[in-house]
């Protein structure tokens, strides 16, 4: 997702700009039908990825509840953003929302936040295999693995 500036050859990209596959506003979630249409039969979503993406949503629970809804059991959704509160989050004037590695424990399967879960409308279960903040050059950015 995310990937119209800069498509990745043999995926699926998607994007509201550049050269992606199927233009769309991922505010409203994954355009569910277009990725299905756009599958050969016995194809399965193998895994997503959203490189600073999620930072420029209005919300991400249509995208996660969506993401998990399609992909595969096993696979897995890797997602980096800048880190809340660094400046590289700050600098750029898209960006919308910022995240820590608290804020995917709401779309965890082991989620301490059940009630949230329900009233948000979030069915989103992943199990998180990893959600760390970067170092060295890499401090101001944080990367989640979550599995389906």
């Amino acid at each position: 997702m995310g990937g119209g500036l800069a498509p990745t050859p043999g995926h699926v990209n998607i994007d509201i700009v550049g050269s992606a596959d199927i233009h769309w506003n991922l505010n409203k979630g994954l355009p569910r039908q277009k990725i299905f249409q756009m599958m050969k039969e016995g194809e399965v979503v193998e895994g997503i990825r959203a490189l600073h993406v999620i930072e420029h949503l209005d919300s991400i629970i249509p995208l996660m509840n969506h993401c998990y809804e399609i992909m595969a059991p096993g696979s897995v959704l890797e997602i980096s953003t800048p880190y809340a509160g660094t400046n590289q989050y700050w600098q750029d004037p898209t960006h919308k929302r910022g995240y820590v590695e608290e804020s995917f424990l709401y779309f965890s399967k082991d989620s301490p936040y059940r009630k949230e879960q329900d009233e948000y409308g979030i069915y989103a279960r992943f199990e998180i295999v990893s959600c760390s903040r970067g170092t060295g050059p890499d401090y101001w950015q944080l990367f989640v693995n979550l599995k389906r």
